[in-house]
């Protein structure tokens, strides 16, 4: 349904427009007024194993002839900027980085607020929190590997929660738990539904984010925004949404990511720092300023 509306349908509605924007990597074929395209990763030509072949194969096509035909093009960071140019061939100048800002319902919550909602959930007083869809470029076995470290070092007080929808390629996120004898350990709550998603952020200890490859990397700034303590992998756009506000591993090296955490979660001043440092770079990604930036790629595309 997706590719006939795009392909078909969309097309029609954009006839005499000034500008089409089409923001998820893909224009019609036959686009009959210039146009602004978005794309925020390259997943699929960075990573096209971890894709279903026919999804792959479909995304990698339209995003290259995309590109080509798009008067601007839009990404979510310059590390995105940059895949654009390797792997699509598309000039520089050409392409606009606007980063995503945070929405005003992800903020610090009272202490009253936050136990209520633990008690509701049933969660612990602390527990380390993932958020994400289940896939292979989450990363997510690592971070269970990470979690099972911990363990055998006797740091057992922290539940490991992993939220989030499953997507595809999953079963070995599960079976690593069973490896690893984390059954009960590690909890896995499901989908999270964005009403209630800034109070999984702020209810954490910390917010652990092991990802291979982010676009951008939203739950990050979220959590930051949250008031809670970020720890991300120091690949792709993740270093350009936390800065110094958050903690960086190398997200093959298990070994690093269990000793970040188990420093973080025993310093309580750490946490503190963090979170301080979270909350003033979570400001600076505002929408204000992302509104700002696209109506001037707008105006550059009419021309």
């Amino acid at each position: 349904m997706r590719i006939l509306w795009e392909q078909a349908f969309l097309p029609l509605h954009a006839a005499g427009l000034d500008v089409l924007h089409c923001p998820v990597n893909v224009l019609p074929v036959l686009t009959p007024c210039p146009a602004v395209l978005t794309i925020h990763d390259l997943t699929f030509l960075r990573y096209p194993e971890r894709f279903r072949p026919e999804r792959q194969k479909y995304l990698a096509a339209l995003t290259k002839l995309s590109a080509k035909k798009a008067r601007r093009i839009m990404t979510d960071s310059a590390n995105t900027k940059q895949d654009v140019v390797e792997l699509l061939r598309i000039p520089p100048e050409r392409i606009d980085v606007v980063y995503p800002g945070v929405d005003e319902t992800f903020h610090p919550l009272r202490p009253d607020e936050i136990a209520d909602f633990r008690r509701g959930k049933g969660l612990p007083d602390e527990f380390i929190l993932y958020v994400g869809t289940l896939e292979p470029r989450k990363n997510v076995p690592a971070l269970i590997r990470a979690y099972g470290l911990l363990h055998a070092k006797g740091l057992r007080r922290w539940p490991l929660v992993i939220a989030g929808g499953r997507g595809w390629m999953f079963d070995d996120i599960f079976a690593e738990v069973e490896r690893n004898d984390l059954v009960g350990q590690v909890l896995f709550p499901g989908y999270v539904p964005a009403d209630e998603l800034g109070h999984w952020y702020a209810a954490a200890s910390v917010f652990v984010y092991p990802s291979l490859y982010e676009g951008f990397g939203l739950p990050a700034l979220e959590a930051m925004a949250c008031g809670t303590p970020v720890v991300v992998s120091n690949s792709s756009s993740l270093p350009e949404v936390v800065g110094d506000a958050g903690a960086q591993v190398d997200p093959h090296r298990t070994d690093e990511l269990a000793e970040t955490l188990a420093e973080i979660l025993q310093s309580t001043h750490r946490r503190e720092q963090m979170a301080a440092a979270g909350l003033q770079r979570a400001a600076s990604f505002t929408w204000d300023k992302a509104a700002e930036q696209i109506t001037r790629v707008y105006r550059e595309a009419s021309r």
